[in-house]
C-alpha cells in the first residue's frame, strides 16, 4: 500500500474551482511547460484506513479552543505536538 490507497483523482470542487479563479486561471487554462498551478487550498482525499484516532485530554480540547478563541474565530485547526495527548501541554512540554 504504501500510502498509494488514499491517492484519488482530483475532486473538482468550489475549493478547485476558487483556487483556480484567484490566480487568475480556469479549468480550461493550460499552463506554459514548467509552470507550477496550485489547484485546491485544502486537500483531505486519504482513506479512512491511513487515519489513526486518538484520545485527547479536556485540557488539549480546552487550549485549542483557546487558541481559536483569541484568534477570533469559529472554526480553526490547531496543530498541537505533544509526547502525550492524554495531559496538558505544560505537562509534556508541548
Amino acid at each position: 500500500m504504501n500510502g498509494t490507497e488514499g491517492l484519488t483523482w482530483l475532486r473538482i470542487d468550489a475549493d478547485c474551482r476558487n483556487t483556480l479563479r484567484s490566480a487568475n486561471l480556469s479549468l480550461d487554462t493550460v499552463p506554459r511547460e514548467g509552470v507550477e498551478v496550485v489547484v485546491k487550498q485544502a486537500a483531505n482525499d486519504n482513506s479512512s484506513r491511513e487515519n489513526e484516532s486518538v484520545r485527547i485530554c479536556d485540557a488539549l480540547v480546552s487550549e485549542g479552543a483557546r487558541a481559536a478563541e483569541i484568534l477570533g474565530v469559529q472554526l480553526a485547526g490547531v496543530d498541537m505536538i505533544t509526547t502525550d495527548t492524554g495531559r496538558p501541554l505544560s505537562e509534556t512540554g508541548g
